[in-house]
């Protein structure tokens, strides 16, 4: 981007000159200002299946070829036969809602929530990012909430699992906020940007306790983890939990149609056969979003995806097992990993060496395309692997 655009830069200042896009060059990289940088974050989570996945690409030139427009007070078969695909790869019961991405999902999964149980406060955890809309804003906890006016009611923290193992402090304070007050707790299965954390057993118990005696809602925020990032289909996979809603998002279309999803239980759903369901979207469901979808679905069930899908995993476990000695600690599973250094990263240090990768602080987030061949895969995780051990 040029100092001069006209196009606004997102959560950033809009001083510095950006490097531009000229294209993206097999699946994980990037020529950027004539140079190729090696991608390592999947941009951001979104692009699992390569950046040039030939069988998403030719689902989305299919259905572009046709007319293509969405009318919510009508179905489309193709968009039932979308919600099924989705249902079957979340392994739950219930209905689904799409969206135009993930922030979308989680804006309105909270307006149902609280619609559906009449009640107001949302919990959430202060290690956390929901998305830029308003809504998903105020129950994230990192940096960005600060950038924006917040309601003053409709939310509460509750501390993070390394503060509350047993679970116990929550539980005094949704006491004291008085469960009947309380709609749903918002929670990303496995935080991504904020650190990559995994919830211990202890807080899974927790969580259905709260679910089954308090009747407050549990929603999953899938969005950066869900679609094989963690190891499995979506993150909540790892627990022995059925969310009442799921927020997806990201990866649903390998980022290259504009696309997101809310699940929603069978419960929900049953209270609005008789009472209109509070919103909607002009773009509801829209063909050609879902054709990306479709392309991740055609190709996630492919022989080639499920073969590298398990050697990628086996090598990633591996890699991250020889960082041990340079690094303080590594968090994560499958395909998703923080590395926390022991000091921090300095500046444009692994952009300096063609390296995209997320940082923040001492921490590495590391995310890479899921479906590499083997031979680029261990090929680039010896260059990241020497970057990290010049740290």
């Amino acid at each position: 981007m040029k100092r001069n655009s006209p196009l606004i830069a997102p959560w950033a200042t809009q001083s510095p000159t950006r490097k531009i896009i000229n294209k993206f060059v097999g699946p994980n990289q990037i020529e950027l200002n004539d140079e190729i940088y090696t991608d390592y974050s999947s941009l951001s989570f979104h692009a699992s299946f390569g950046f040039t996945n030939k069988t998403i690409i030719k689902e989305i030139q299919k259905k572009a070829s046709e007319p293509n427009l969405s009318f919510s007070k009508y179905i489309q078969e193709e968009q039932s036969n979308s919600a099924r695909n989705l249902l079957n790869i979340l392994k739950l019961k219930g209905h689904i809602y799409f969206t135009t991405g993930g922030s979308e999902s989680v804006d309105h999964a909270l307006k149902i929530c609280r619609d559906f149980t009449g009640r107001k406060i949302i919990l959430s955890r202060r290690k956390s990012y929901h998305g830029a809309t308003l809504g998903a804003t105020q129950v994230t906890g990192d940096w960005r909430r600060s950038l924006n006016f917040m309601p003053n009611t409709g939310h509460s923290w509750v501390p993070e699992p390394i503060e509350d193992p047993t679970f116990q402090k929550t539980l005094k304070i949704i006491k004291k906020i008085g469960h009947k007050n309380i709609a749903g707790i918002c929670l990303e299965s496995i935080t991504a940007k904020n650190g990559v954390y995994i919830l211990p057993e202890s807080w899974i118990n927790g969580l259905r306790k709260i679910q089954k005696d308090y009747g407050i809602q549990l929603i999953f925020d899938e969005i950066a983890c869900g679609f094989y990032r963690s190891g499995k289909a979506f993150g909540f996979h790892h627990y022995q939990i059925k969310p009442d809603i799921v927020c997806i998002g990201k990866a649903i279309s390998n980022g290259m149609t504009p696309l997101g999803a809310i699940f929603f239980s069978k419960n929900i759903v049953k209270s609005y056969h008789n009472k209109t369901f509070p919103s909607g979207l002009t773009n509801y469901a829209h063909p050609l979003s879902l054709s990306g979808f479709k392309g991740v679905c055609k190709y996630t069930s492919s022989k080639e995806f499920k073969t590298r899908f398990l050697i990628n995993k086996k090598i990633i476990k591996q890699w991250v097992k020889s960082l041990v000695p340079y690094v303080k600690e590594i968090r994560g599973t499958g395909f998703l990993f923080g590395i926390e250094l022991n000091k921090n990263i300095p500046k444009n240090y692994f952009e300096n060496k063609n390296i995209s990768i997320i940082t923040a602080d001492n921490n590495i987030i590391f995310s890479p395309t899921i479906n590499l061949p083997k031979s680029v895969l261990t090929k680039d995780l010896d260059i990241l692997h020497k970057a990290i051990k010049e740290l």
